[in-house]
């Protein structure tokens, strides 16, 4: 007989048409998740080895995975609103995939902001791996790593034909303007942050907390090392 201690929930996944909402939420145990863009509109789902099928209509992909050493694959296409992970406790990983249409470019044609996604992250406590890419055309991204010894990377892709040190005010928009924001807790530990982008038209914000940390930031072919305790 099958004791309840050794039974798991495992992820449950629940769509909400109204909202437009695709919350996956994990049982506290180590749960695998993976999110695929199947289509410009279909988003398919395999949660702890079970294949949930495809979702449309999304405009909010929420995934919470609580405890447990979790982790999550997310890979999407360009044209979704909202990405929201939190990880909970737990020495997790993170791979989050996010391309732009194909050919464009944000200084030719900037996204839509009803369908190009922020994205938000919540490593929360554990040794957390966190891996973003991301297409030229994202507008948001934020990361708190929370407590633990965590490593981050984020790299955000070269838009396709553009150059933006040849300067050209028809085709690259002179400053202030920017076509993305990056905002970093690293939160407390030794921590290990790199950021790699294409070029300087990005704000960013970045807060290495308490701890023994490392931070690269790379533009174009420039790296510059820092650190903070």
């Amino acid at each position: 007989m099958e004791s309840l201690e050794s039974r798991r929930c495992l992820a449950t996944v629940n769509f909400f048409p109204e909202l437009g909402m695709l919350a996956i939420d994990g049982d506290g145990a180590a749960n695998d998740i993976r999110i695929r863009s199947t289509s410009a509109d279909d988003v398919r789902v395999v949660a702890d080895g079970r294949d949930y099928g495809a979702f449309r209509g999304i405009e909010t992909l929420r995934i919470r995975t609580a405890g447990g050493r979790d982790f999550v694959d997310v890979s999407l296409g360009a044209t979704f609103p909202y990405l929201s992970v939190a990880l909970g406790q737990g020495d997790d990983r993170l791979n989050v995939t996010v391309a732009d249409p194909a050919g464009a470019d944000p200084a030719v044609d900037p996204p839509e902001p009803d369908r190009v996604g922020r994205i938000r992250i919540d490593a929360g406590a554990g040794d957390d791996f966190v891996d973003v890419n991301l297409g030229a055309t994202f507008p948001y991204l934020s990361v708190a790593l929370g407590q633990g010894d965590d490593r981050l990377n984020v790299t955000v892709a070269d838009p396709a034909g553009a150059d933006p040190a040849v300067g050209d005010p028809a085709v690259d928009p002179p400053e202030p303007d920017r076509v993305g924001r990056i905002r970093i807790d690293a939160g407390a530990g030794d921590d290990f942050v790199k950021v790699r982008l294409p070029h300087d038209r990005y704000f960013m914000d970045i807060d290495m907390g308490s701890g023994d940390d490392v931070l690269q930031v790379i533009v174009g072919d420039r790296s510059k090392l820092g650190g903070g305790r």
